[in-house]
């Protein structure tokens, strides 16, 4: 898969605590190509409705969203 699209994706889960639709998928991948770096993206995450309204909000900053988000990455090579 792309790079972009599985990043985007990560967040979906690890921020969101689902997976992502199509649209927004396709969104947050086309904005990350065009140069929105993986940490704005991952505030972005964060700071979206959906992720201030989650009960449990297990990250705090972009940095710690991003770095789980790459291990993860990791993990699945």
């Amino acid at each position: 898969p792309d790079p972009e699209a599985l990043l985007a994706a990560f967040y979906y889960h690890l921020a969101l605590g689902r997976a992502p639709e199509r649209e927004g998928l396709a969104g947050w991948q086309a904005a990350l190509e065009a140069g929105l770096s993986s940490l704005d993206a991952a505030q972005g995450f964060l700071d979206s409705a959906e992720a201030q309204a989650r009960a449990e909000r297990p990250f705090a900053t972009a940095a710690e969203l991003f770095a789980s988000a790459a291990d993860a990455a990791t993990a699945q090579r």
